[in-house]
């Protein structure tokens, strides 16, 4: 039985750890480390060492695998509620980040793409 969920594990880019999780997300990185290629090829058959930052916004834990290499799109997600929707909203505006405001049942949610094509959806908390 799942009582939660403990971090979402997402693949990105260097370059967008400060722009992307710590100024538009406004993460905080909790810990660096670097996963072994002997882990990684284990765990995620993937056969290359990874840096890996451990970062969290209001309880929300992300383990980001930095990596540039290309990743093809798919459907994951990751849907926040938030009470700040409309501030980030105006903020991701300002930046080069793709971004797109679906309006449906009057209520607008956020989708936002970093670099390596990991989509966020944010709606507002109930």
């Amino acid at each position: 039985m799942i009582n939660k969920i403990k971090h979402i594990g997402l693949q990105i880019k260097e370059q967008d750890i400060k722009d992307f999780y710590i100024d538009l997300l406004g993460c905080d990185i909790l810990n660096i480390f670097v996963l072994s290629k002997e882990d990684a090829s284990n765990i995620f058959g993937i056969l290359e060492e990874v840096n890996v930052i451990y970062a969290v916004h209001d309880n929300i834990e992300l383990e980001l695998f930095v990596s540039d290499t290309h990743k093809e799109r798919d459907f994951n997600h990751l849907c926040i509620y938030t009470n700040v929707k409309n501030d980030l909203i105006n903020k991701v505006k300002q930046t080069d980040f793709f971004y797109h405001i679906r309006e449906k049942a009057n209520k607008q949610t956020l989708f936002v793409r970093d670099s390596n094509n990991n989509i966020f959806e944010f709606k507002d908390a109930e």
